[in-house]
């Protein structure tokens, strides 16, 4: 994939991921071979500092990988704050986010205002979330309302045939 030999090192020392979850972050992304930026997803990965966060960034590597090769292909990979984003053809940004339920809380509300003003400057044709799980009807109603399309326990749909 083109990954630096440094940024390789670092990813396997970091103790918060399992063998496991390096093997499965690498395979996910190797299975996307057109996809650009995927040696981005494993620099991201190594700021990695907890266990549970770990476990989410390889389950969201499997997830965007189902994505690619059971839905559309995602182009390359960018990075918004805290989350990996893709890109699809037609330039539309896809987050996936394997979480079991999204509340609409401070939190997220201030991460949604962010992200929608940091892609002012670039506008998408479309803004895709494809959630794990399911959202709150509160969570659902505003981020319709900030121009996101939810998709709803997508890990069901994405599952490995």
């Amino acid at each position: 994939m083109g990954v630096d030999e440094d940024i390789i090192d670092l990813f396997l020392k970091n103790d918060h991921f399992t063998r496991t979850e390096r093997t499965s972050i690498v395979v996910s992304l190797d299975s996307m071979k057109d996809t650009k930026n995927r040696e981005a997803f494993v620099k991201f990965s190594i700021l990695t500092a907890d266990d549970d966060v770990a476990a989410f960034r390889r389950r969201q590597a499997e997830m965007y990988s189902a994505f690619h090769n059971t839905q559309k292909p995602i182009k390359e990979f960018l990075f918004l704050d805290q989350f990996a984003a893709g890109v699809l053809e037609d330039n539309s940004l896809l987050i996936i986010a394997p979480v079991d339920h999204l509340l609409w809380t401070a939190s997220m509300a201030n991460y949604i205002t962010s992200l929608n003003h940091e892609m002012s400057a670039n506008p998408r044709p479309a803004k895709h979330l494809w959630l794990g799980g399911s959202a709150s009807p509160m969570a659902l109603k505003n981020l319709k309302q900030e121009g996101w399309q939810v998709k709803q326990n997508a890990a069901d749909l994405l599952k490995s045939k």
